[in-house]
């Protein structure tokens, strides 16, 4: 696999922040492998969206310099998760490395199958893989609760033998039990994608999942916080009126800023939020953190997690986890 290579600043302040995005999509109607019914609003304003794209969105950014980023699948058909992984590698920079989709529910000799032709590509810095488990409410290609389902579990497995993350979601009534199933297999980082895909802060019953899961999640040492897709929970997030600022800051005191890191959903947030508004309401979440922590929300956590190409980043990250988490003790 060869070394990632990171964008370099075309201008530089010592204020500018490196952003390393970990989760955006890049995807053509055209190509027929995505579905305009699955996909939707995202699909039909962006028929065509590619890693040029995200960087001209980011270069009207003076606060950041795009140096890289993880490319998330987009809800591909089974037969076409290879397919998938294959082109988006083809039109993606080496800065930017892979999570596609591979469906644990399936035969294990066909997920076997999926993920070696995956991480057999040439370059193809395949780092993660995405299957969505929201149930109930239920999103696309979701037809169970996979968590209960015994071969969707066995399969996991296959992640620490491909030396491979998890990107998870689910909705907040399944935090603990993803929890719960994901402290079984401590060799395979996890990524909480979407803030745990928090909907109605108004009501007490998700609000509970929630936090008692984000809680159970945030006590395991090889788990991380993606802090993105914020427009989903509140759409004026960004803004004085929004509701979100108090739940970030103490989702980043119980995670810590070594765990948890900023990513645009690009170009589904697009829809909600412009470049600039995303930007200056990250900035705003963190305003009172220190310089060391801001860079490790928009680049140094989420490169300690995807950008190494070997065994030792699980155990290097789980390393600065217990270190950080040692220093924070002492301080207290």
């Amino acid at each position: 696999m060869r070394a990632i290579q990171l964008s370099l600043p075309t201008t530089y302040s010592p204020t500018t922040l490196d952003f390393f995005d970990p989760h955006f999509h890049i995807w053509s109607v055209e190509s027929e492998l995505i579905s305009l019914s699955v996909i939707g609003g995202p699909a039909e304003k962006y028929p065509e969206y590619r890693w040029n794209h995200l960087e001209e969105a980011f270069a009207s950014v003076p606060e950041v310099n795009l140096v890289g980023g993880a490319f998330l699948e987009c809800i591909v058909e089974q037969k076409d998760h290879v397919r998938e992984s294959e082109w988006a590698r083809s039109l993606l920079p080496p800065s930017v490395v892979l999570c596609p989709r591979v469906d644990f529910s399936q035969d294990a000799a066909v997920a076997r199958e999926q993920l070696e032709a995956m991480c057999s590509m040439p370059e193809g810095q395949v780092v993660g893989i995405r299957h969505i488990i929201n149930y109930e409410p239920t999103w696309p290609r979701v037809p169970e609760n996979f968590l209960i389902n015994d071969t969707w579990k066995e399969n996991y497995k296959l992640l620490e033998e491909f030396n491979l993350l998890f990107e998870l979601s689910c909705n907040p009534h399944q935090l603990v039990d993803a929890a719960n199933f994901v402290a079984q297999h401590e060799n395979i980082p996890v990524v909480v994608e979407h803030f745990g895909c928090l909907k109605d802060i108004t009501n007490e019953e998700e609000m509970t999942h929630w936090q008692t899961g984000m809680e159970a999640l945030a006590a395991l040492p090889h788990t991380y916080l993606q802090i993105s897709m914020l427009p989903y929970t509140d759409p004026q997030w960004h803004t004085s009126e929004g509701k979100l600022t108090g739940l970030v800051t103490d989702m980043l005191n119980l995670w810590g800023c070594h765990r948890c890191f900023f990513a645009s959903n690009f170009p589904v947030d697009l829809l909600t939020t412009t470049p600039q508004e995303l930007v200056t309401g990250f900035l705003q979440l963190c305003a009172d953190r220190t310089r060391e922590e801001k860079e490790q929300l928009f680049s140094k956590t989420a490169m300690g997690i995807y950008v190494p190409s070997s065994k030792k980043r699980k155990r290097e990250s789980m390393d600065v986890t217990d270190e950080s988490s040692k220093k924070q003790k002492i301080s207290e």
